[in-house]
């Protein structure tokens, strides 16, 4: 029972520890896209203006991350980086 009672206050004390530090780490705040209006009357040139905008609001702002999500690649995307 003794040893119970050390390993259940061990872990609370770990568990408290670790919310601790956690709560010291900086959280980053990432605002809300903008809304993006698409129209039914686009030329071509206005819809790729609008698909890129969508792509770095949405999709880029995490598959730019290495680590955590993979790149983007395939049909298309080279595009993408080339207009850069």
């Amino acid at each position: 029972m003794k040893n119970t009672a050390i390993i259940f206050l061990f872990t609370v004390a770990i568990t408290l520890f670790y919310c601790y530090v956690g709560q010291l780490v900086p959280q980053k705040e990432v605002p809300a896209p903008e809304t993006v209006e698409v129209k039914s009357d686009l030329s071509t040139a206005e819809m790729v203006k609008v698909g890129k905008k969508i792509v770095d609001q949405k999709c880029m702002s995490c598959h730019a991350i290495q680590p955590r999500f993979p790149a983007f690649s395939g049909p298309g995307m080279w595009m993408y980086f080339l207009s850069k």
